[in-house]
Protein backbone atom coordinates (compact mmCIF):
# COMPACT_ATOMS: atom_id res chain seq x y z
CA UNK A 1 0.00 0.00 0.00
CA UNK A 2 2.02 2.26 0.71
CA UNK A 3 4.88 1.97 -2.17
CA UNK A 4 2.07 2.19 -4.32
CA UNK A 5 1.13 5.61 -2.62
CA UNK A 6 4.32 7.03 -2.81
CA UNK A 7 4.49 5.90 -6.46
CA UNK A 8 1.10 7.73 -7.09
CA UNK A 9 3.14 11.05 -5.33
CA UNK A 10 6.25 10.57 -7.30
CA UNK A 11 4.07 10.51 -10.74
CA UNK A 12 2.48 13.37 -9.50
CA UNK A 13 5.62 15.18 -9.27
CA UNK A 14 7.04 13.80 -12.40
CA UNK A 15 4.22 14.88 -14.97
CA UNK A 16 3.92 18.16 -13.11
CA UNK A 17 7.69 18.87 -13.41
CA UNK A 18 7.23 18.14 -16.92
CA UNK A 19 4.23 20.24 -17.72
CA UNK A 20 6.20 23.61 -16.44
CA UNK A 21 9.31 22.57 -18.28
CA UNK A 22 6.96 21.86 -21.65
CA UNK A 23 5.41 25.47 -20.86
CA UNK A 24 8.54 27.35 -20.70
CA UNK A 25 9.79 25.64 -23.76
CA UNK A 26 7.00 26.73 -25.80
CA UNK A 27 6.18 29.89 -24.72
CA UNK A 28 2.63 29.67 -22.80
CA UNK A 29 1.83 32.51 -20.39
CA UNK A 30 2.07 31.98 -16.80
CA UNK A 31 -1.68 32.03 -15.82
CA UNK A 32 -2.15 29.47 -18.64
CA UNK A 33 0.68 27.33 -17.47
CA UNK A 34 -0.34 27.21 -14.11
CA UNK A 35 -3.85 26.64 -14.83
CA UNK A 36 -2.31 23.72 -16.58
CA UNK A 37 -0.60 22.55 -13.61
CA UNK A 38 -3.25 22.65 -11.16
CA UNK A 39 -5.87 20.52 -13.20
CA UNK A 40 -3.08 18.25 -13.61
CA UNK A 41 -2.36 17.85 -9.86
CA UNK A 42 -5.73 17.75 -9.06
CA UNK A 43 -6.72 14.45 -10.95
CA UNK A 44 -3.85 12.93 -10.15
CA UNK A 45 -4.39 13.86 -6.13
CA UNK A 46 -7.83 13.23 -6.57
CA UNK A 47 -6.91 9.45 -8.38
CA UNK A 48 -4.48 8.96 -5.15
CA UNK A 49 -7.21 9.77 -2.69
CA UNK A 50 -9.58 7.32 -4.65
CA UNK A 51 -7.18 4.57 -4.21
CA UNK A 52 -6.50 5.04 -0.66
CA UNK A 53 -10.04 4.80 0.01
CA UNK A 54 -10.82 2.07 -2.35
CA UNK A 55 -12.70 -0.99 -0.24
CA UNK A 56 -10.03 -3.28 -0.44
CA UNK A 57 -12.42 -5.92 1.62
CA UNK A 58 -14.98 -6.80 -1.13
CA UNK A 59 -17.88 -8.91 -0.09
CA UNK A 60 -18.69 -9.42 2.47
CA UNK A 61 -18.76 -5.88 3.68
CA UNK A 62 -16.08 -5.34 6.51
CA UNK A 63 -16.70 -3.16 9.97
CA UNK A 64 -14.35 -2.12 12.26
CA UNK A 65 -15.26 -2.97 15.57
CA UNK A 66 -13.74 -1.04 19.07
CA UNK A 67 -13.13 -3.14 22.11
CA UNK A 68 -11.00 -0.17 23.50
CA UNK A 69 -8.55 -0.68 26.97
CA UNK A 70 -9.60 -2.56 29.39
CA UNK A 71 -8.23 -2.83 33.44
CA UNK A 72 -9.63 -6.51 33.61
CA UNK A 73 -8.20 -9.46 31.07
CA UNK A 74 -11.11 -9.92 29.73
CA UNK A 75 -13.95 -7.05 27.65
CA UNK A 76 -17.05 -7.61 25.85
CA UNK A 77 -19.15 -5.74 23.44
CA UNK A 78 -22.87 -6.04 22.28
CA UNK A 79 -22.36 -6.82 18.61
CA UNK A 80 -24.55 -8.99 17.47
CA UNK A 81 -24.40 -8.78 13.78
CA UNK A 82 -20.98 -9.32 12.75
CA UNK A 83 -18.16 -12.06 12.68
CA UNK A 84 -14.72 -11.67 13.98
CA UNK A 85 -11.78 -13.93 13.23
CA UNK A 86 -10.17 -15.20 16.21
CA UNK A 87 -6.95 -13.86 14.88
CA UNK A 88 -8.57 -10.66 14.34
CA UNK A 89 -6.48 -9.00 17.88
CA UNK A 90 -3.10 -9.76 17.29
CA UNK A 91 -0.34 -7.97 16.28
CA UNK A 92 -0.37 -6.93 12.96
CA UNK A 93 -3.82 -8.25 12.30
CA UNK A 94 -6.01 -5.56 14.26
CA UNK A 95 -6.56 -2.38 13.21
CA UNK A 96 -5.47 -0.02 16.18
CA UNK A 97 -1.74 1.15 14.43
CA UNK A 98 0.20 -0.05 17.66
CA UNK A 99 3.91 -1.65 18.36
CA UNK A 100 2.77 -3.21 21.57
CA UNK A 101 3.33 -7.20 21.86
CA UNK A 102 0.04 -7.42 23.45
CA UNK A 103 -1.90 -10.73 21.67
CA UNK A 104 -5.63 -11.34 22.28
CA UNK A 105 -8.07 -14.23 21.71
CA UNK A 106 -11.15 -13.06 20.34
CA UNK A 107 -14.52 -15.17 20.32
CA UNK A 108 -18.47 -14.80 20.68
CA UNK A 109 -20.32 -15.29 23.55
CA UNK A 110 -23.90 -14.76 22.84
CA UNK A 111 -24.87 -11.38 21.35
CA UNK A 112 -21.10 -10.02 22.47
CA UNK A 113 -17.80 -10.18 20.71
CA UNK A 114 -15.16 -10.55 23.10
CA UNK A 115 -11.44 -10.02 23.65
CA UNK A 116 -9.39 -12.10 26.00
CA UNK A 117 -5.37 -10.87 26.55
CA UNK A 118 -3.35 -14.45 26.21
CA UNK A 119 0.24 -13.47 26.29
CA UNK A 120 -0.75 -11.89 30.33
CA UNK A 121 -3.21 -13.96 31.91
CA UNK A 122 -3.66 -11.58 34.55
CA UNK A 123 -3.61 -7.90 33.14
CA UNK A 124 -5.64 -6.36 31.07
CA UNK A 125 -4.50 -3.46 28.32
CA UNK A 126 -3.85 0.05 27.50
CA UNK A 127 -4.41 0.31 24.20
CA UNK A 128 -7.34 0.53 22.17
CA UNK A 129 -8.22 -2.31 20.79
CA UNK A 130 -10.10 -2.32 17.43
CA UNK A 131 -10.68 -5.49 15.32
CA UNK A 132 -11.54 -5.62 11.78
CA UNK A 133 -14.81 -7.73 11.37
CA UNK A 134 -17.69 -8.62 8.98
CA UNK A 135 -21.27 -8.46 8.63
CA UNK A 136 -22.74 -11.26 9.73
CA UNK A 137 -22.28 -13.93 7.29
CA UNK A 138 -24.34 -17.25 7.09
CA UNK A 139 -21.25 -20.29 7.50
CA UNK A 140 -17.65 -19.36 8.43
CA UNK A 141 -15.03 -22.52 7.27
CA UNK A 142 -12.24 -21.75 9.43
CA UNK A 143 -9.44 -23.62 6.85
CA UNK A 144 -6.69 -22.25 8.39
CA UNK A 145 -3.01 -22.67 6.84
CA UNK A 146 -1.54 -25.89 5.39
CA UNK A 147 1.55 -27.40 4.27
CA UNK A 148 -0.05 -28.94 1.40
CA UNK A 149 -1.48 -27.64 -1.84
CA UNK A 150 -4.61 -28.95 -0.82
CA UNK A 151 -6.68 -29.14 2.68
CA UNK A 152 -10.09 -30.23 3.28
CA UNK A 153 -12.35 -29.65 7.07
CA UNK A 154 -15.31 -31.01 7.84
CA UNK A 155 -18.63 -28.48 8.56
CA UNK A 156 -21.12 -29.84 10.89
CA UNK A 157 -23.81 -29.02 8.62
CA UNK A 158 -24.73 -29.07 4.53
CA UNK A 159 -23.27 -25.94 3.00
CA UNK A 160 -22.15 -24.45 -0.41
CA UNK A 161 -19.15 -22.06 -1.12
CA UNK A 162 -18.21 -20.12 -3.69
CA UNK A 163 -15.36 -21.33 -5.89
CA UNK A 164 -13.23 -18.16 -5.16
CA UNK A 165 -14.38 -18.01 -1.48
CA UNK A 166 -10.15 -18.14 -0.50
CA UNK A 167 -9.53 -15.33 -2.85
CA UNK A 168 -8.53 -11.81 -1.99
CA UNK A 169 -11.45 -9.46 -1.82
CA UNK A 170 -13.47 -12.29 -0.75
CA UNK A 171 -11.70 -14.38 2.06
CA UNK A 172 -12.47 -13.62 5.52
CA UNK A 173 -9.44 -13.96 7.49
CA UNK A 174 -7.59 -10.71 8.65
CA UNK A 175 -4.45 -11.61 8.13
CA UNK A 176 -2.73 -11.68 4.42
CA UNK A 177 -5.22 -9.15 3.39
CA UNK A 178 -3.41 -8.08 -0.02
CA UNK A 179 -1.84 -11.57 -0.29
CA UNK A 180 -2.25 -12.46 -4.20
CA UNK A 181 -2.95 -16.32 -3.00
CA UNK A 182 -5.89 -17.97 -5.21
CA UNK A 183 -7.51 -20.88 -4.12
CA UNK A 184 -9.97 -23.55 -5.33
CA UNK A 185 -13.25 -23.91 -3.03
CA UNK A 186 -14.75 -27.37 -3.35
CA UNK A 187 -17.22 -29.56 -1.65
CA UNK A 188 -16.39 -32.99 -1.33
CA UNK A 189 -17.61 -35.81 0.95
CA UNK A 190 -18.95 -33.23 3.51
CA UNK A 191 -15.99 -31.67 3.37
CA UNK A 192 -14.89 -27.84 2.14
CA UNK A 193 -11.97 -28.55 0.26
CA UNK A 194 -9.31 -25.69 -0.68
CA UNK A 195 -6.83 -26.49 -3.25
CA UNK A 196 -3.76 -23.28 -3.67
CA UNK A 197 -4.08 -22.59 -7.29
CA UNK A 198 -1.20 -19.93 -8.43
CA UNK A 199 1.43 -22.06 -7.34
CA UNK A 200 1.75 -25.63 -6.22
CA UNK A 201 2.57 -25.87 -2.57
CA UNK A 202 0.64 -24.69 0.63
CA UNK A 203 0.14 -21.22 2.06
CA UNK A 204 0.54 -19.71 5.84
CA UNK A 205 -1.87 -17.27 5.96
CA UNK A 206 -5.30 -18.59 8.58
CA UNK A 207 -7.69 -18.92 5.67
CA UNK A 208 -11.47 -18.43 6.32
CA UNK A 209 -13.82 -18.58 3.99
CA UNK A 210 -18.17 -17.41 3.57
CA UNK A 211 -20.24 -20.61 2.68
CA UNK A 212 -24.11 -20.73 3.28
CA UNK A 213 -26.64 -23.21 4.17
CA UNK A 214 -27.86 -25.71 1.78
CA UNK A 215 -30.80 -24.79 0.90
CA UNK A 216 -33.71 -26.47 3.14
CA UNK A 217 -35.74 -28.79 0.93
CA UNK A 218 -39.70 -28.83 0.33
CA UNK A 219 -40.76 -31.31 3.16
CA UNK A 220 -42.41 -34.32 1.21
CA UNK A 221 -46.27 -34.08 1.25
CA UNK A 222 -47.91 -36.43 3.33
CA UNK A 223 -49.75 -39.43 1.50
CA UNK A 224 -53.18 -38.93 0.73
CA UNK A 225 -55.07 -41.03 3.60
CA UNK A 226 -55.96 -44.50 2.70
CA UNK A 227 -60.11 -44.84 1.70
CA UNK A 228 -61.78 -46.75 4.34
CA UNK A 229 -61.37 -50.56 3.17
CA UNK A 230 -65.34 -51.57 1.34
CA UNK A 231 -65.29 -54.74 0.50
CA UNK A 232 -68.19 -56.06 -2.09
CA UNK A 233 -71.09 -54.47 -0.68
CA UNK A 234 -72.58 -57.17 1.46
CA UNK A 235 -74.72 -54.92 3.88
CA UNK A 236 -76.89 -51.57 3.52
CA UNK A 237 -77.36 -50.16 7.53
CA UNK A 238 -81.14 -48.39 7.78
CA UNK A 239 -84.27 -49.84 7.30
CA UNK A 240 -84.71 -48.84 3.94
CA UNK A 241 -86.45 -51.29 2.38
CA UNK A 242 -83.49 -51.79 -0.29
CA UNK A 243 -81.34 -52.87 2.74
CA UNK A 244 -82.46 -56.05 2.08
CA UNK A 245 -83.40 -58.27 -1.16
CA UNK A 246 -86.61 -60.14 -1.85
CA UNK A 247 -87.23 -63.77 -1.98
CA UNK A 248 -89.83 -65.63 -3.30
CA UNK A 249 -91.39 -67.05 -6.71
CA UNK A 250 -90.38 -63.22 -8.63
CA UNK A 251 -86.57 -64.02 -6.55
CA UNK A 252 -84.92 -62.82 -10.54
CA UNK A 253 -86.74 -59.45 -10.76
CA UNK A 254 -86.65 -56.20 -9.05
CA UNK A 255 -90.01 -55.09 -7.11
CA UNK A 256 -91.26 -51.59 -8.55
CA UNK A 257 -93.23 -49.55 -6.07
CA UNK A 258 -96.28 -50.27 -7.27
CA UNK A 259 -96.01 -53.84 -6.46
CA UNK A 260 -94.71 -55.74 -9.77
CA UNK A 261 -92.08 -57.10 -10.48
CA UNK A 262 -90.18 -56.42 -13.02
CA UNK A 263 -86.66 -55.21 -14.61
CA UNK A 264 -88.27 -52.27 -16.52
CA UNK A 265 -89.71 -50.19 -13.48
CA UNK A 266 -89.38 -46.77 -15.09
CA UNK A 267 -89.49 -47.64 -18.36
CA UNK A 268 -93.09 -49.18 -17.50
CA UNK A 269 -93.62 -46.94 -15.60
CA UNK A 270 -94.09 -48.89 -12.43
CA UNK A 271 -92.46 -46.72 -9.93
CA UNK A 272 -88.67 -47.18 -10.09
CA UNK A 273 -87.26 -50.34 -8.32
CA UNK A 274 -87.48 -50.53 -4.22
CA UNK A 275 -86.13 -53.39 -3.80
CA UNK A 276 -83.82 -56.39 -5.31
CA UNK A 277 -84.05 -59.79 -6.02
CA UNK A 278 -82.27 -62.10 -4.09
CA UNK A 279 -80.17 -63.10 -7.73
CA UNK A 280 -78.38 -59.81 -7.78
CA UNK A 281 -79.28 -58.29 -4.06
CA UNK A 282 -77.68 -54.86 -4.09
CA UNK A 283 -79.22 -51.45 -4.88
CA UNK A 284 -76.56 -49.35 -6.09
CA UNK A 285 -75.63 -45.60 -5.69
CA UNK A 286 -75.54 -44.36 -9.04
CA UNK A 287 -78.18 -44.57 -11.66
CA UNK A 288 -77.52 -45.79 -15.19
CA UNK A 289 -79.11 -45.71 -18.48
CA UNK A 290 -77.72 -49.04 -18.68
CA UNK A 291 -80.32 -49.63 -15.52
CA UNK A 292 -83.33 -48.31 -17.01
CA UNK A 293 -82.17 -44.77 -16.15
CA UNK A 294 -83.03 -45.85 -12.43
CA UNK A 295 -81.35 -47.71 -9.24
CA UNK A 296 -79.24 -50.75 -10.83
CA UNK A 297 -79.56 -54.07 -9.06
CA UNK A 298 -75.51 -55.47 -8.96
CA UNK A 299 -73.97 -58.72 -7.36
CA UNK A 300 -71.65 -55.99 -5.83
CA UNK A 301 -71.86 -52.16 -5.96
CA UNK A 302 -67.86 -51.78 -6.21
CA UNK A 303 -64.97 -50.76 -3.52
CA UNK A 304 -63.88 -46.63 -3.30
CA UNK A 305 -61.35 -46.47 -6.31
CA UNK A 306 -62.63 -49.75 -8.18
CA UNK A 307 -63.74 -49.56 -11.39
CA UNK A 308 -66.93 -50.95 -10.55
CA UNK A 309 -67.46 -48.52 -7.87
CA UNK A 310 -66.64 -45.65 -11.15
CA UNK A 311 -69.64 -47.71 -12.58
CA UNK A 312 -72.00 -48.05 -9.44
CA UNK A 313 -70.89 -45.66 -6.91
CA UNK A 314 -70.83 -48.56 -4.41
CA UNK A 315 -74.14 -49.17 -2.02
CA UNK A 316 -77.50 -46.65 -2.12
CA UNK A 317 -76.90 -45.00 1.37
CA UNK A 318 -80.11 -45.68 3.04
CA UNK A 319 -81.90 -42.16 4.18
Amino acid sequence: MISQCFAVIVSAWLISHAHAVECTSIGIEDATCEKMLVMTKGKLFGDRNAFLNEDKTGKPEATIITIGSSGDNKKCVNEESVYCSPQSGRKGFRENNDDHGDQFEISREGDQICARRVDAPDHGWGMDLKLRCWKKTDVVVDVSNSSENSKCVKVNQCVSCETGAGNKNSRLNNDAREAPDTFDITIKDGEVCSTRTDVNHGWGMHLEVNCVPCPTPAPTPPPPPTPEPTTASNECVGDCAYCKPHEGRWSSLPLCANGVYSWGCNKNNLGGKIQCPVKMPYMCAYKNSFCDSDYCCSKDCGAPGSELFKKFGGLRPCK
